[in-house]
């Protein structure tokens, strides 16, 4: 298949995109019982009283000494959306590389990036114990408003630009990359400031819905 002029690189958002669950920190919340202190969480980072930081940090401790292997039990029951095999395969075999760039947590995100086959992925890590136990701290490593400037290193190292780039996500953590990229698709958008944000708008229950947008010439 003949790689689209001036496509290089797509650039995946997970939670909401290419898994069904639209956050994987609420996802572990809601599924180890600490839901209401992650909402909790939320609002004090929302309201402006802590960082993005700080609130991962609370967030973590709140799974403090719990054995990391539940957890990636836990990850692996998260879903694919559906058209997430082919969309990958498609682009794979069209010579354009995905990256997968995450807000959310690296247990789905590794776990997703290992069956799609997507070797280049960057996503929020807890930090694990040498007895296999969480430690209640948290990697930050992707902030809600510090994607961009994670893109730009990853593609820096890949020896790719901003304008090689197609970008697919659904959240306001899209926003600054979809201005910024050749192409920006939001996909099942979940506010109209990102679907305003966005080159294309896609509402589909398949992700294989966006490929037309990606692999037409421009």
């Amino acid at each position: 298949m003949e790689q689209p002029k001036g496509i290089k690189v797509v650039v995946f958002d997970v939670d909401g995109t290419l898994v069904e669950v639209e956050s994987s920190w609420a996802y572990f919340h809601e599924a180890l019982g600490t839901l209401e202190e992650g909402l909790r969480n939320a609002e004090q980072y929302y309201s402006g009283r802590i960082s993005y930081e700080e609130w991962a940090q609370l967030d973590a401790g709140l799974w403090r000494d719990l054995p990391v292997a539940y957890l990636e039990e836990l990850a692996m029951r998260v879903r694919l959306i559906k058209g997430a095999r082919e969309t990958l395969r498609a682009l794979k075999e069209a010579g354009i590389r995905p990256i997968l760039l995450s807000c959310g947590l690296n247990l789905v995100v590794k776990r997703v990036a290992k069956e799609l086959g997507v070797e280049d992925y960057v996503a929020n890590e807890l930090e694990v114990g040498p007895d296999g136990l969480l430690t209640g701290k948290a990697i930050v490593k992707v902030s809600l408003r510090g994607k961009l400037m994670v893109l730009k290193g990853l593609l820096d190292d890949l020896g790719f630009g901003l304008r090689d780039c197609v970008a697919v996500g659904d959240d306001e953590s899209m926003i600054p990359i979809f201005r910024a990229v050749k192409l920006g698709i939001a996909f099942n958008p979940r506010s109209q400031e990102v679907a305003k944000s966005a080159h294309v708008v896609v509402r589909s229950g398949d992700l294989r819905a966006i490929l037309p947008h990606i692999l037409k010439e421009y």
